[in-house]
C-alpha cells in the first residue's frame, strides 16, 4: 500500500492545472454573454475582423442603349450627260417690213349666185348656207336657200324650211310661189292650189293668186273648183294677160269634159 501512494501525489498537481484551465475557458464564455450570439456561435471560432464584409446583393450589369438604326441609303442620281450648246444662230440683218395686203372677206352670197348660175346647186348650197350660219332669222336668205333646193331637186328640204312659218308669211307671194313650185315638183298639184288659196284669202287683191289657183287645179285634174278660181281672177282683172290666157285654157278643159 505505501508503494502507490507517490502516484497519487505525483498526479494532484496535474489534476489542479486541468481545472484551472476549465475555470479560465469558464470565465472567457461568461464575458462574451453579454452580446448576442447566433445560434452555433460558441461552436465557431471567431473569424478575424480584417477581411472585409461579402456585399449582400449581387452587383447588376449595365446594359447598353440600343445601337441607333441607319438611314437608309438613296441611290446615287444618274449622272447628267452635258452636250455641247449649239452654236448660236446668226440673227439676220433686218430688212423693210413688208407691207401685207388686207384679207377681203368672202362674198359667200355672191359665190352661191354665180354657183347657181352655172348649174353648180351643190356649191351653191354650201355657200348659202354658211352665210346663214350668221343670220340664222333672216326671211331673205332663207327664201334664197329655198330657191336653191328647188332648183336642185330638194323639194322636200324647202318645204322643210318654209313650213314653220306662220300663214300670214307664207301668203307673201314670193314664199308662196316657191311652196307652190315645191309641191309640183314632188307631183301634189293639189296642195299647190291651195297654198295659192291661202294667199288670196289673207290679201283678196292678189287676183293673180287666185289665177294660179285655177292653174294648179287644172293640173291636178279638178276642172270644177279651177273655174270657180278662175271667175274670181277674170271678175278683178279681166283684161289681163294671164287671165286672157286662162280664159282659153278653160274652154279647153271644159270641152274636154264627158
Amino acid at each position: 500500500m505505501t508503494r502507490h501512494q507517490p502516484e497519487a501525489v505525483s498526479h494532484a498537481p496535474r489534476r489542479a492545472g486541468i481545472i484551472v484551465a476549465i475555470l479560465v475557458i469558464g470565465g472567457l464564455g461568461l464575458l462574451g454573454c453579454g452580446k448576442p450570439q447566433p445560434a452555433g456561435a460558441a461552436a465557431q471560432p471567431a473569424r478575424p475582423t480584417s477581411r472585409p464584409a461579402r456585399p449582400t446583393s449581387r452587383p447588376v450589369a449595365a446594359v447598353p442603349p440600343p445601337a441607333p438604326t441607319p438611314a437608309p441609303i438613296e441611290p446615287l442620281p444618274e449622272p447628267v450627260i452635258v452636250e455641247a450648246a449649239p452654236e448660236p444662230t446668226p440673227i439676220p440683218e433686218q430688212t423693210e417690213p413688208v407691207a401685207l395686203e388686207p384679207v377681203e372677206p368672202v362674198d359667200h352670197l355672191a359665190l352661191a349666185d354665180a354657183a347657181a348660175e352655172a348649174g353648180d346647186c351643190a356649191t351653191a348650197l354650201e355657200h348659202i348656207r354658211r352665210v346663214r350660219i350668221d343670220e340664222p332669222d333672216n326671211l331673205m336668205l332663207r327664201l334664197r336657200e329655198v330657191t336653191f333646193c328647188n332648183d336642185c331637186g330638194q323639194s322636200q328640204q324647202a318645204l322643210a324650211l318654209l313650213v314653220d312659218l306662220d300663214a300670214r308669211t307664207r301668203a307673201t307671194e314670193p314664199i308662196t310661189a316657191e311652196i307652190a313650185e315645191a309641191f309640183l315638183n314632188i307631183n301634189e298639184p293639189g296642195k299647190a292650189a291651195m297654198a295659192w288659196e291661202l294667199r288670196y284669202i289673207i290679201e283678196p287683191s292678189a287676183w293673180d293668186a287666185a289665177a294660179q289657183a285655177a292653174i294648179a287645179w287644172l293640173e291636178a285634174g279638178k276642172t270644177r273648183p279651177a273655174y270657180w278660181w278662175y271667175e274670181r281672177a277674170r271678175a278683178a282683172a279681166p283684161d289681163s294677160p294671164e287671165v286672157r290666157m286662162l280664159a282659153s285654157i278653160m274652154k279647153s278643159a271644159r270641152a274636154d269634159e264627158p
